[in-house]
C-alpha cells in the first residue's frame, strides 16, 4: 500500500494530470464524469459515498434511506447535478486511490515489491488506464519484476498510451526510472 505522504503526493499529481471539475461533465470518452476522473457511467458512488454526500448537505433521512436501501444511479446523478465541492472532489480521489493500491496489491505480484515512488506511477496509470489496462503492459510488468527500472521505463513509453497522453507518460517514465 501507499503511506499518506505518497497519497498526498500522488493525489496532487492526478489533479495535475486529471483536473479537479466540480461539475458533471463528459470525459473524452463521452463518459458522465465529476471530481478527479470518477466516472458516474460505469461506476458511479457506492452507497457509503452517496450517503455521506447527503449527510454534507444536511440530508441524514434520505441518508439513512440510502444506507437501507442502496441508490439508483438516476438519483445519484441528480445528487451530483448541482456539483460537489472540492474537498468533497479530495475524498472521492481518495477512496479512488485506495481502491486502486487494493485492486493492485492483489492483483500484480510486483507491485508490493516496488517502493513508493513507482508504486504512485503504477496507481497512475491505472487510474488512467484501469488496472486490466495496466496488466497489458507484459514487457513493463516484466522488467519491474526483474527491477530492471530503465527497462520499463523505456516500455512506458513504447506504447500507445504514452503518445495519447504525452507529457504525463514522460512525467512517470522518469520517476519509475528514477524511483524520484
Amino acid at each position: 500500500m501507499l503511506s499518506d505522504h505518497s497519497k498526498q503526493l500522488l493525489q496532487a499529481q492526478l489533479i495535475r494530470h486529471e483536473g479537479l471539475k466540480t461539475e458533471i461533465y463528459r470525459c473524452s470518452a463521452g463518459r458522465r464524469t465529476i471530481g478527479v476522473g470518477r466516472n458516474l457511467d460505469d461506476k458511479g458512488l457506492s452507497i457509503e459515498e452517496a450517503a455521506w454526500l447527503l449527510e454534507n448537505r444536511g440530508r441524514s433521512d434520505q441518508a439513512k434511506k440510502v444506507l437501507q436501501y442502496g441508490i439508483s444511479q438516476r438519483s445519484q446523478i441528480a445528487l451530483l447535478d448541482k456539483g460537489i465541492t472540492i474537498a468533497e472532489a479530495q475524498t472521492l480521489l481518495a477512496h479512488d486511490i485506495d481502491e486502486t493500491c487494493q485492486q493492485l496489491n492483489n492483483e500484480l505480484p510486483v507491485y508490493l515489491i516496488l517502493d513508493q515512488c513507482r508504486r504512485r506511477v503504477l496507481v497512475n496509470m491505472a487510474f488512467n488506464l484501469g488496472v486490466n489496462g495496466l496488466m497489458k503492459f507484459k514487457n513493463m510488468l516484466a522488467a519491474l519484476a526483474n527491477r530492471d527500472f530503465n527497462r520499463a521505463a523505456v516500455e512506458m513509453l513504447d506504447s500507445k498510451w504514452a503518445r495519447q497522453v504525452g507529457k504525463r507518460a514522460e512525467e512517470l517514465a522518469r520517476q519509475m526510472e528514477t524511483g524520484q
